[in-house]
């Protein structure tokens, strides 16, 4: 309760958090009142999630932190195991993505002579989520008690919401459609991971 205090946001803050179990570290998450309202909170053994609604526009979202295995990212560390891979298809299922990290590749080194490396940390979001809240930045923090390195995401507010895109099964009889899609779609440049570069490839495509 001190490290939640210390935050210093005083009466403003709310929090809830999962305990550690074994080698399985705890969770913490904690919120200004002033800005997100607390509507629902489900927490398990390795897990929890707190649905919260915006206080200034009544938009509804869901952040769930997940201590799970790693997915990506990784230098001279064990190999990839079923669970792992299982992780990566859940996340495809629920169309989450990963976006580019600043500061980077990973937020843990150790082993002997610090030769392993992993990316244990990230944020993870889905297309609503991004289509609602605009310059959104993933990047690391400095390490100062802890192997880890912190990882902060930052939006700077609010999008109008965006008309959805309707595709005409029309378009696909006009001759040389297939061939301009195609053309477009390999002239955008995008860096980043693939379900990044994919997402953003899409948007382009939509706009053009």
């Amino acid at each position: 309760m001190h490290l939640v205090k210390s935050v210093g946001v005083g009466r403003f803050l709310n929090w809830a958090s999962v305990d550690a179990k074994g080698t399985a570290r705890g969770l913490l998450l904690f919120w200004d009142n002033r800005v997100l309202e607390n509507l629902e909170v489900e927490s398990g053994g390795y897990s929890i999630s707190v649905r919260f609604r915006n206080c200034i526009d009544g938009f509804s979202w869901i952040f769930s932190g997940v201590y799970g295995p790693v997915i990506e990212e990784r230098r001279n560390a064990s190999r990839l195991t079923a669970v792992m891979r299982r992780f990566s298809e859940v996340i495809g299922e629920l169309g989450l993505r990963d976006i580019p990290l600043a500061g980077g590749p990973f937020t843990w080194i150790g082993g002997l002579n610090s030769q392993a490396a992993s990316r244990l940390d990230r944020f993870l979001i889905s297309d609503q989520w991004e289509d609602h809240f605009s310059a959104i930045t993933q990047s690391t923090l400095p390490c100062l008690i802890s192997d880890h390195s912190p990882i902060v995401l930052e939006a700077g507010g609010f999008s109008s919401g965006k008309s959805p895109f309707r595709f005409e099964n029309m378009w696909l009889k006009i001759d040389g459609f297939k061939d301009l899609i195609r053309s477009w779609w390999n002239g955008y440049s995008v860096e980043g991971y693939s379900s990044h570069c994919i997402a953003e490839k899409l948007k382009a495509l939509r706009r053009t």
